[in-house]
């Protein structure tokens, strides 16, 4: 019996119906057999023939002041032009045969906004704050065409990658009472194959291709695809407690290790490094105090985040945002890395693997008193939108005694940081840039042309062995997001020591830039 996706589909808001699915929901099968991954050497995809043309760069974008030749193995760092031995790892036997087959990038904020060009494309004002890093202009009606005929951008590469990166914001409450936007020091994006000793599985990723990874706050249990995952005899790619995509939170301390997780039940996944959230139902520090730094070396919180691997191959975008891609899976036995799992659609052709994002937000933080005020924009949502299907709010506590959140069980809210999630579009450039990227660091075939000497575990922003993305000053600053250099946006002051604050208005529709700190 063929399972569709009638539940999730009924989740969906009434303002996403206005960007439609191209070709239309394709729906799941996981029951008759599992992809063989088709689309690898060949590249062949139903959505290529309504696959947005390339945009040409604007007039005053010259392409080659954002690639850096830096002759064999060398880097330009984001923070000046330093320059420093790369890890290009080009595929080999031995002890190199583990290395990732990644691409690298890191960002910075670019803007906040109460905008969704997911859920809800196309309305001016809709849900909860985003986090918006990389494209500055983009908004409720962005796309990949209108993403790259304005491309300004606060990644590595300016206006080569001008990718819509959009997260809940990270907020705190001040003693004085005021509510600010707690921004990463820093932000890195991968875009990771397998390792260097697995054979390519995996298609190229298209323009126009938009899509939601991590949690789903307004289905945090993600009950249907577990249903699903659990009918077809899979192991569901979360864990009991949280949902597929959120790969939890973890600290490093002064000396470069990694703090542990005191609190056992806190725990992501048994790990004693990762917890599943920043402050727990009973108010409790996970890490019992082993996450603490000062001023001049703070500690480092990372929240980790990872997409969705496998793609139906019709749609380039869904209503909500998730129908057209799903998490690969392990059967029981068999759960190796490389052997992972996707489905079939439920008309009997494969879904295929694409290259899985990988996000890690970096926030410095001095301790408890600093992230354990932290939470997520998504995490105070309406408690009448988040109560898991079946269930009623509690008419005093408004906790949802079905949620697998230990927070939202008694109380409102959620768990400080349990709903990460994250928003996709994306706007790169594609030859000599991210084609390139993709094929010399991960080893695909794209658009018919083969690798000449990847894959390779490539360090941060390389395009191939001889090239680099630039990061801050530029000939063209104004597409680097006004600032000549990123970092000095932000400067820290009296109230703001760790220069991490950033205004939020309360329900006035203000924009804050990256151009236009609001430092405390």
């Amino acid at each position: 019996m063929k399972l569709l996706l009638v539940a999730l589909l009924a989740l969906i808001a009434s303002p996403a119906a206005a960007q439609s699915w191209t070709v239309g929901n394709q729906g799941v099968d996981w029951l008759h057999g599992y992809s063989s991954y088709p689309l690898y050497p060949t590249q062949n995809a139903p959505a290529d023939t309504y696959e947005p043309a390339e945009v040409a760069l604007p007039a005053d974008v010259t392409e080659s002041d954002w690639l850096l030749s830096t002759g064999d193995m060398l880097e330009v760092l984001h923070t000046g032009d330093t320059r420093v031995l790369n890890k290009y790892v080009k595929a080999a036997a031995g002890s190199e045969a583990s290395f990732e087959k990644k691409i690298r990038i890191t960002c910075q904020v670019s803007t906040v906004k109460q905008k969704d060009n997911i859920l809800g494309f196309g309305v001016a004002k809709f849900g909860h704050y985003h986090l918006g890093s990389g494209a500055v202009n983009w908004d409720e009606n962005s796309t990949y065409t209108t993403l790259r005929t304005d491309p300004d951008s606060t990644c590595t590469g300016g206006p080569l990658n001008a990718t819509n990166y959009m997260e809940p914001i990270m907020e705190r409450q001040l003693s004085n009472g005021a509510i600010v936007g707690v921004r990463p020091q820093s932000q890195a994006f991968y875009y990771i194959e397998g390792t260097q000793d697995q054979a390519n599985i995996d298609t190229y990723l298209r323009r126009g291709m938009k899509f939601i990874l991590g949690g789903n706050p307004k289905d945090f249990n993600d009950e249907a695809r577990r249903a699903i995952y659990s009918a077809a005899s899979l192991v569901y790619p979360g864990t009991t407690t949280t949902p597929a995509g959120f790969a939890g939170y973890y600290c490093i301390i002064a000396d470069g290790s990694t703090a542990t997780v005191a609190i056992t039940k806190d725990r992501f996944n048994g790990v004693t490094g990762y917890s599943r959230f920043l402050k727990d139902e009973d108010g409790n520090d996970p890490w019992g105090g082993n996450c603490t730094g000062t001023q001049a070396v703070p500690a480092q919180m990372v929240a980790n985040l990872k997409a969705p691997q496998c793609w139906d191959t019709y749609n380039l975008t869904s209503p909500d945002g998730r129908g057209h891609f799903w998490y690969a899976a392990y059967l029981p036995a068999d759960q190796v890395p490389g052997h992972e799992k996707c489905p079939k659609t439920a008309g009997g052709s494969d879904y295929s693997r694409v290259p899985q994002l990988t996000i890690k937000n970096i926030y410095n933080v001095l301790g408890f008193a600093d992230y354990g005020s932290m939470y997520l924009s998504s995490d105070r949502m309406d408690p009448a939108m988040t109560v898991t299907s079946g269930c009623t709010n509690d008419p005093v506590t408004h906790g949802d005694s079905c949620s697998l959140d230990p927070c939202r069980k008694i109380s409102a809210n959620f768990c400080n940081g349990a709903t990460l999630h994250a928003d996709y579009t994306f706007g790169w450039r594609g030859p000599n840039v991210f084609e390139q990227m993709e094929r010399e660091c991960l080893g695909i075939t794209v658009r018919g042309v083969a690798p000449t000497n990847g894959p390779a575990e490539c360090d941060s922003s390389q395009v191939d062995r001889y090239h680099n993305l630039v990061y801050g000053p530029s000939p063209e600053t104004k597409y680097s997001g006004g600032c000549a250099s990123i970092l000095a946006c932000y400067n820290a002051s009296p109230g703001n020591p760790l220069g991490q604050y950033m205004s939020v208005p309360g329900m006035a529709q203000t924009n804050v830039t990256i151009g236009h700190p609001h430092g405390m």
